[in-house]
């Protein structure tokens, strides 16, 4: 099935929140509003935290070598997106979380894979203040050390990415259910929170490795179920029903990093970018998971949206 004239039908509303998106997502700055954003951020968080895998993974994703993403929250509830460099034999130009291959110095380790990979793109030095994640019941291979960071910093020394504004601090919240790559991969998605830290600040802080990432952007996490997909249909795919969905994100230029150029705040912002942004297709794998996370964060928005 397809839904392109239901897309077409909600350009309005596509629209507008694509005006949020351009505006970086942000609310008032009045003590109220930050608040109300701490209220909302808790309760995301909570949501995310109490998430029990349904269905059952598959029993063959044991079989296949193991990789790992990291979807990085912040206290504004953004999430951080790159794309990939062009350099590359996989998937060039194309969006992607943060993440890769589990490697044998990963020991095994989930978590450990999507902070090591994280740090190599884009020079974030993420250290856990909890190693508390959902469990399944069908024992897939699942770590979370409480010196994964610290063992990521041992082994990344010379690591010219390196942070060198030192370790930010963050909560493991939980892992999503796994999903089969177009690579056969098993992808093991980590949710990890950045408290007391905004998408803003945090772009300060990419070092970004320009052999494997173009740019590093972030996008409102309400925005993958309170916007509908340009595109949207079902697929089959190793034995399961996945809904493919593209979305066409405009992401102001605050909000976006390169490899030469650090991301600068609103107010330093030149006249000539004062109203620009960029455009990017978030689709595939990607544009799956952010919708699950989206979903499982918001889920009073998505049954009301399933009604209509």
């Amino acid at each position: 099935r397809t839904s392109r004239d239901s897309a077409a039908n909600s350009s309005s509303g596509n629209a507008m929140e694509n005006k949020r998106v351009e505006d970086g997502g942000a609310s008032s700055s009045s003590s109220s509003s930050e608040t109300d954003g701490e209220v909302a951020s808790a309760m995301v968080v909570r949501r995310l935290s109490q998430y029990q895998i349904a269905p059952p993974e598959p029993e063959h994703h044991a079989t296949l070598r193991r990789a790992s993403v990291l979807i990085l929250l912040t206290q504004d509830l953004q999430i951080l997106l790159t794309q990939r460099s062009m350099n590359l034999r996989s998937h060039p130009g194309e969006v992607s979380f943060p993440g890769g291959k589990q490697d044998d110095e990963d020991h095994g380790d989930d978590v450990r894979t999507a902070l090591r990979e994280t740090q190599e793109e884009v020079g974030l030095d993420l250290k856990l203040q909890s190693t508390t994640v959902t469990t399944t019941s069908n024992s897939m291979p699942h770590k979370a050390q409480d010196d994964s960071s610290d063992n990521v910093n041992n082994n990344n020394n010379n690591n010219n990415n390196n942070n060198h504004n030192g370790s930010i601090h963050a909560q493991l919240v939980c892992r999503l259910r796994t999903v089969e790559s177009i690579n056969h991969l098993c992808v093991t998605p980590i949710v990890v929170f950045t408290p007391n830290q905004s998408a803003e600040s945090l772009s300060q802080r990419l070092n970004i490795n320009p052999q494997e990432v173009q740019c590093a952007f972030w996008v409102p996490l309400h925005y993958f179920v309170k916007i509908q997909p340009v595109e949207q249909y079902d697929v089959q795919w190793s034995g399961e029903i996945f809904t493919y969905r593209r979305y066409s994100a405009r992401v102001p230029r605050h909000l976006t990093t390169t490899s030469n150029s650090k991301a600068k705040p609103r107010n330093n912002k030149s006249a000539e970018q004062s109203d620009t942004h960029l455009p990017f297709d978030i689709t595939g794998l990607t544009a799956h998971l952010a919708h699950d996370a989206s979903n499982i964060a918001y889920p009073k928005h998505n049954k009301v949206k399933e009604k209509e």
